[in-house]
């Protein structure tokens, strides 16, 4: 009889072990409650777009940026006032023109305070090319076959324009003298005195009359210049 209730008793307990590992019990059971899935989970939000982001202000370029307004540069007119004026005074435009030329040739006249520096310029000017034309003379003279009349010309001229050179060099010792008009005036008719030899021997020599007209120029405008410094200087006295 006790083996029999043993038999009962462990056929039951072999049901229920079957009995719990049945897929349908299984299919019943609760189920646990699942993780919410990352797709429904708030998303946090993305840096924005490097190319979608404010760009910072670029600093102007230079060549658009206002520029400093420049100072106004001085006319040249003002810098050579004292030239200006006193080449204003010569009779025709070509003397004019002349003067201003060989005036602005030395860079000193854009300064100059003193008529006595401009007379000086142009006192300078006159005694250099002076000196070209006894060198341009002398070469002449080397010549072979010269004519003798053209010859005696030449020396004539040479002596001629040596006196020139001295009286411009005595110019410029004293260029304020009080006689500097009169030693202006004797310097120019030495020059002149060359085209006179050449007039009196009825010699026609474009190389010796061209440059007596230029020598006699720079001798004209050194006279001008003097007068023009001996007439202020007397005023003042």
């Amino acid at each position: 009889m006790l083996a029999q209730k043993n038999f009962w008793k462990t056929l039951a307990i072999l049901f229920c072990l079957f009995f719990l590992h049945s897929p349908i019990y299984a299919a019943e059971a609760p189920k646990k409650a699942k993780t919410p899935k990352a797709a429904n989970a708030p998303k946090q939000a993305k840096a924005p777009n490097a190319a979608y982001a404010p760009k910072q202000a670029k600093a102007p370029n230079a060549a658009y940026a206002p520029k400093q307004a420049k100072a106004a540069n001085t006319p040249k007119e003002e810098k050579y006032k004292l030239a200006i004026d006193i080449c204003s005074k010569q009779r025709t435009s070509d003397a004019r023109r002349f003067c201003l030329e060989i005036l602005k040739s030395d860079p000193h006249s854009a300064s100059a305070t003193e008529y006595s520096t401009l007379l000086k310029i142009a006192t300078n000017a006159a005694l250099e090319n002076a000196k070209r034309i006894i060198d341009s003379f002398e070469r002449r003279l080397k010549i072979k076959n010269i004519k003798p009349p053209l010859k005696s010309v030449f020396e004539d001229c040479i002596e001629w324009y040596a006196v020139a050179v001295n009286g411009y060099l005595g110019i410029n010792k004293d260029i304020k003298s009080r006689f500097v008009d009169s030693d202006a005036r004797l310097a120019n008719a030495e020059i002149r005195g060359c085209q006179g030899v050449l007039d009196s021997k009825k010699i026609s020599e474009p190389f010796i009359s061209n440059r007596n007209r230029i020598a006699e120029g720079y001798g004209v405008l050194v006279v001008e210049i003097a007068e023009y410094v001996i007439g202020i200087s007397r005023h003042r006295g």
